[in-house]
This record gives structure tokens, C-alpha cells and sequence, in this order.
């Protein structure tokens, strides 16, 4: 989904420095938080322009939801103002691809990416793998292989730091939420991380929003997977 248009709100989230926040503003970034959009638009870059003694404000936005942004429905935000017609608003674009369904790999349940990730340890990861990691300058054009070598090089040096500074995630318990996930355990912690009232609120949105994401993709997936009875039994629990 893509949602585009005048929001009429200044916030400190995307408006220009020294703009005044309009105290609708909270509501709209707990919404967006809540629904679990990105905003497309490029920080500081204007979209409509005061007109006599007005200031230039950011209030037409654009904003991916989720399935959009993993597979990349939606891209390159333009910002045209030969196309606006002599409006004050820009004419904003968007670039698109939708003919063809795009996959994204089902990372849960291996072995070999479960790790639990702690943000608190995120210099020292950083750390850890710039001292293992190989670099490789290519001095013309790569070949196809080559490019294959240093992707597998830079997965492996990925997977060596996560097992030399990250501990693994324990096998999940027979009574614990089936469809937690790792967004689920980031945005718990980045909740916890938050020091005032502000961060806090959209921090607990963004929490509600992951949470709600990640049971409907389970259950998506359970129904699919399950015969029709199974889910008749299960649905009483």
C-alpha cells in the first residue's frame, strides 16, 4: 500500500528546523507507527512553498506500509515542481513494480540466523567485524562469479561475528506465542530504551503495530499449511 498526499501537520519527524509542531502531530505519528509505515520522504526537502511573508513547509507526504517496503513495490520518490501546474504543493512521484509478485525469504526457524539480536552490543558487533572482514577491491569490471565469492565472504563474515559476539535464541517454549519473532523482540527493546513520554508513545505504537503484524503472519501461515479441522480445534484455544 501506498498512501500519498497533504497531510497538513508539521512535525518534528519530517518539517523543516525551527517549525512549529502542530499538536495533532502525536496522533499522526502513533498512527503511522501503529500501521507500520515508512515515510518515503527525503528529510528537509520541501513540498510546498509559502506564499507573501509564509514559510516553506514539508506537508505532502508519502508513506509505504510494510508488504510494500519488503518487496519493494514502491520506489524513488521525485519531487517535481515543473509538474505542479503553478501549485504551491509539489508534484510528487513514485516509481512502481507490481507486475510480478517479489518473494521474500523465510528466515524463521533456521539455525543458522537465530540469534538474538541486542542492540546494546551493536558497537561491538560493529567492532568484531570490521577486524574479521575481508575487503576486495575489484580493479575492473567483476565477473559473475566474482561477485558470488564476495557476497558468500561477507555472509560468513556476518555469520562469524553474530556467533562470536550474539548467543544464539533458545528453542522456543511448548506455552510461549508461536508467532514471536525477532521484529516483535527489537521493538520490545527499543520500548525499553526510550528515555521520555514522546519516543515512549510511538515506541509503544510501533510495538502494537509489529505485534499485530506477526500474529496475522503466523496465523496466515497456520491456516494455510493446517487441514480444515485442525483450525476448527485450534480456533477453541
Amino acid at each position: 500500500m501506498l498512501m500519498i498526499g497533504d497531510f497538513n501537520t508539521h512535525s518534528r519527524t519530517w518539517s523543516l528546523p525551527n517549525t512549529p509542531r502542530s499538536s495533532w502531530a502525536t496522533r499522526i505519528e502513533e498512527w503511522a507507527a501503529l500501521n507500520l509505515l515508512i515515510l518515503a520522504n527525503d528529510s528537509g526537502v520541501i513540498t510546498q512553498r509559502g506564499v507573501g511573508h509564509e514559510r516553506d513547509s514539508v506537508i505532502d507526504l508519502a508513506w509505504y506500509n510494510e508488504a510494500a517496503t519488503q518487496t519493494t513495490t514502491f520506489s524513488a520518490l521525485g519531487i517535481n515542481w515543473g509538474g505542479s501546474l503553478g501549485s504551491d504543493h509539489v508534484m510528487l512521484t513514485i516509481s512502481s513494480q507490481t507486475q510480478k509478485e517479489a518473494t521474500v525469504p523465510d528466515h524463521e526457524g533456521r539455525g543458522d540466523l537465530s540469534f538474538v539480536i541486542d542492540p546494546d552490543r551493536g558497537k561491538e558487533w560493529t567492532q568484531a567485524f570490521k577486524a574479521r572482514s575481508s575487503h576486495f577491491p575489484f580493479r575492473h569490471a567483476p565477473s559473475p562469479d566474482e561477485v558470488e565469492a564476495e557476497a558468500a565472504s561477507f555472509a560468513e563474515d556476518i555469520q562469524q561475528t553474530n556467533e562470536k559476539v550474539l548467543r544464539r535464541r533458545h528453542p522456543a517454549h511448548p506455552k510461549a506465542s508461536p508467532w514471536w519473532n525477532a521484529a516483535c523482540a527489537i521493538a520490545t527493546q527499543t520500548l525499553r530504551n526510550a528515555h521520555d513520554a514522546g519516543s515512549r508513545s510511538l515506541a509503544h505504537a510501533r510495538l502494537k503495530g509489529t505485534v499485530r503484524a506477526a500474529k496475522r503472519k503466523w496465523a496466515d501461515k497456520y491456516i494455510k499449511q493446517a487441514q480444515l479441522w485442525d483450525v476448527a480445534a485450534w480456533r477453541h484455544g
